[in-house]
């Protein structure tokens, strides 16, 4: 079972780099002390993926899946093995569509989550995930929850009711939160081989409620930091 997490953000996310303050590979070493085995960096409409990166996690045994978070129709879908032109060409559903249908065509390993749902957040798609059912090729089970407040558990009702695939992110701004929810994949260490695994919900989700006054902290947090950038 290879040790995974799918939803990092970085200090180089052109969206939210004025509060994140760990860069990739200090992620990356962070998660090499964790014996992760798969990362994806999954900045906000940018993909950050190059050799010298994809190299370094090399070094610590770490397998990078270049990713994103790309905002379609104001809401956040997370995408996998895209460059960054790819990203930049999705501006609708339809379009994500068409490039996923391409990739099946020319056998290119793809990958389309839906990241948190349910949460109570402008960005997140919400029953949007059951409109576009077939586009989504699992959704996700963010970390970011306590055992009183759960917005993960209507999507775990309808995966089961729909036998859709889950797997655990801990959605990283801060890297104290590495490790908090993660994935196991069964599968080798490619991308034909873990993207299989994911449709096929060979995964087994790792993940503890956060306690309240961490939850609280991080609800703080955030907050502060988007009202510092919208007064900047």
């Amino acid at each position: 079972m290879l040790k995974a997490e799918l939803h990092i953000h970085t200090h180089e996310d052109p969206q939210d780099s004025f509060f994140i303050k760990h860069t990739a590979k200090q992620l990356i070493d962070e998660a090499h002390k964790q014996n992760f085995d798969i990362l994806a960096f999954t900045c906000h409409n940018h993909v950050l993926y190059f050799e010298e990166l994809q190299n370094y996690a090399k070094t610590k045994n770490i397998f990078l899946i270049p990713g994103v978070e790309r905002t379609i129709h104001g809401k956040h879908v997370l995408i996998y093995n895209l460059t960054n032109q790819e990203a930049q060409n999705i501006k609708s559903f339809k379009d994500l569509h068409q490039l996923k249908q391409q990739k099946q065509k020319s056998n290119q390993p793809f990958l389309v989550v839906a990241p948190h749902p349910f949460y109570p957040l402008p960005t997140c798609l919400r029953n949007l995930i059951l409109k576009y059912f077939h586009l989504f090729d699992a959704w996700e089970y963010s970390f970011f929850y306590h055992q009183l407040i759960n917005p993960n558990k209507k999507t775990q009702k309808l995966a089961q009711k729909y036998h859709k695939p889950l797997i655990g992110n801990s959605d990283i701004h801060r890297l104290s939160v590495l490790g908090k929810t993660y994935t196991l994949i069964n599968s080798e260490k490619n991308l034909h081989s873990i993207f299989h695994a994911i449709r096929n919900n060979q995964v087994e989700i790792k993940t503890a409620p956060l306690s309240l006054p961490l939850l609280f902290k991080l609800s703080c947090l955030r907050y502060y930091y988007g009202l510092k950038k919208a007064i900047s």
